[in-house]
């Protein structure tokens, strides 16, 4: 009788054991991009020099002018796990585990429990969740504070959203769009239901909608008291609003949501199922599905202002994951039949979890172009490319040997704790600044992609001596002649 009240339970924690189990290859892997160039790198500086949430408790090249708190959880993650990179990803994935119970928790308390399974299910199959799980990336653990301030705001318990916003704000700076996701959803909640019959109340507890803009502010005027900027100078120009630009990105993002990594065989039964029930006058609505649908417009559009990047998306891809779930588990109340096409769409996020595409892809994309980041399970090709071109020369490395290389090999071989070689510089290698004159060094890696401000010395001085690569790499190695 226990087991069958509570086999949702049961088959949640079920799930959340085989997630980790197919987790647990990717938590020695080095780390990867922004990961290696900035979070870890922050995470390790602050475990290193003590725990703090003010931006002078970080250097400007690490602090990228975003608040400090997910740095500071790394920190203690480090503290608690250890300050190699299993320690790191182990920190992720617990925070990643906190996101699928969260979801299966708000999902089940405004839904049913079958449909938070659901949509847990689905959220890992995703392949950008997928990917992030393990990472040390922000996205996961803003989208825990987002979803959160929904339900908190939903159920009225304002103080709690009040600590969530404030929390979810120090994470990172997207969470600006809370106060803005509230009010709107709101007045449409207000004009399409009873609220417009009445007039509506201010209440003084409403105020603290905007504690999220205060507290930014306030991080903002102490950021420009000790780093003399209120936004990272290199960050300034990412921001803009041109309706060209709104447009472009907003569309780039609305097909990443809807039809790229699988998700097109989602939507479409999606859209299918919300026909169907409409047609057929079964279509239920609940107050928190108006907050989500307008959560996820307020993410396309402030992203479509900043700098370009899918991993931005994550805290979108909840609540369309949860809506969709919902509109899936009533047409299936109605139609049985309709679970049938469930492993569908499972499959379609496995097949494209190592970055294959369901729609066709454009075949003349260079290198660069069909770089996915980290937004599917590709990056762990790319790290082992990277792996074997720095063994190449580290294998036969001298202390006297000076090595050149632009990112992410110039930072993977900075510290023994990125994973990459137990080899520590000016001690068994030397490494050569990016900014010097390039001249000098036995050995130059190269990395595309990887960052292009790297000034080799004339092709008469140097001989390409190897070439690694694959689909989403190429390395370059170089000797002095």
């Amino acid at each position: 009788m226990f087991a069958k009240r509570n086999l949702p339970e049961l088959f949640f924690f079920f799930i959340i054991l085989v997630f980790i189990l197919l987790k647990i290859p990717a938590l020695q892997l080095p780390y990867f991009w922004d990961e290696l160039g900035v979070y870890s790198r922050a995470g390790l500086y602050m475990f290193d020099n003590g725990l703090g949430l003010l931006p002078k408790d970080l250097p400007p090249v690490l602090l990228r002018g975003h608040p400090l708190l997910f740095t500071f959880f790394q920190a203690i993650g480090y503290s608690i796990f250890g300050d190699g990179v299993d320690g790191g990803h182990i920190t992720a994935l617990f925070i990643s585990i906190i996101l699928l119970w969260s979801v299966y928790f708000v999902t089940a308390k405004y839904f049913s429990k079958y449909t938070g399974l659901l949509a847990v299910m689905l959220l890992i199959v995703q392949p950008l969740f997928f990917a992030q799980s393990v990472l040390i990336l922000p996205e996961i653990c803003l989208a825990v504070f987002i979803l959160w301030t929904i339900y908190f705001w939903v159920g009225k318990k304002y103080i709690l959203f009040g600590i969530f916003s404030t929390l979810a704000i120090l994470i990172k700076e997207t969470a600006i769009i809370i106060p803005l996701v509230i009010v709107f959803s709101e007045l449409a909640l207000y004009f399409i239901g009873k609220g417009n019959k009445g007039k509506f109340n201010f209440r003084g507890k409403y105020l603290i909608l905007f504690l999220p803009f205060v507290v930014f502010g306030i991080f903002l005027l102490i950021q420009k008291q000790q780093n003399g900027w209120y936004l990272f100078p290199l960050h300034g120009d990412n921001v803009k609003i041109s309706l060209n630009r709104i447009f472009d990105f907003g569309g780039d993002y609305l097909a990443f949501l809807f039809l790229e990594q699988g998700r097109v065989i989602l939507s479409i039964m999606l859209v299918s199922s919300i026909i169907y029930l409409i047609v057929n006058k079964q279509l239920t609505e609940k107050r928190i599905s108006v907050f989500l649908i307008t959560l996820i417009i307020g993410g396309v559009a402030f992203n479509a202002i900043n700098f370009y990047m899918n991993r931005y998306m994550l805290f979108v891809l909840v609540p369309f994951v949860i809506l969709s779930s919902a509109i899936i588990i009533q047409c299936i109340q109605k139609n049985r039949l309709v679970v049938l096409i469930l492993p569908l769409i499972f499959v379609a996020g496995i097949y494209c979890t190592n970055g294959k595409e369901i729609l066709p892809v454009d075949s003349t994309l260079n290198i660069l172009q069909k770089f996915q980041y980290d937004e599917n399970m590709s990056y762990v090709e790319y790290l082992k490319e990277q792996q074997n071109a720095m063994n190449l020369v580290l294998d036969k490395i001298t202390p006297s040997d000076i090595i050149y290389a632009n990112f992410p090999i110039s930072v993977a071989i900075l510290d023994t704790r990125y994973g990459f070689t137990a080899l520590v510089p000016n001690k068994d290698f030397k490494l050569l600044n990016a900014g010097n004159i390039q001249e000098g060094f036995q050995y130059a890696l190269i990395s595309d992609p990887g960052s292009y401000d790297y000034k080799l010395p004339d092709s008469a001085a140097i001989v390409l001596t190897h070439q690694v690569e694959n689909q989403t790499i190429n390395i370059k190695i170089y000797e002095r002649k």
